[in-house]
């Protein structure tokens, strides 16, 4: 996670993986401040933790564009390697445990 610290004018000085005193300021890759500054410097420290703060976000994108590939039958699932096949279903699996359940639109004593 980039945790920046700024100068008197407020432009980024340095970026760090963990707040510090006077230095708890977090900002997300994305960010156009911190964009800005990993162009202007040749800060590789800065730049890693950028990229890790997004590989999160983009796992999943890449996990919704193999779902999209294989729904609109592009590829078949069976045509990634054992192991992505195996990484996508766990991953399916626990994402289907953090899903609330669904309500019955029906009351407990109504039926079809």
């Amino acid at each position: 996670m980039p945790y920046v610290c700024r100068d008197q004018k407020g432009e980024i000085q340095s970026v760090h993986a963990e707040p510090t005193s006077g230095m708890s300021e977090y900002l997300g890759a994305d960010d156009p401040a911190m964009i800005d500054y990993l162009s202007r410097s040749k800060d590789s420290v800065g730049a890693k933790l950028a990229l890790s703060d997004t590989d999160a976000e983009f796992a999943r994108v890449t996990e919704d564009l193999i779902h999209l590939l294989v729904e609109k039958k592009i590829i078949l699932f069976t045509e990634l390697p054992q192991v992505v096949q195996r990484k996508l279903l766990v991953r399916e699996q626990v994402r289907e445990c953090l899903r609330p359940a669904q309500p019955s639109i029906l009351s407990d004593d109504e039926t079809l």
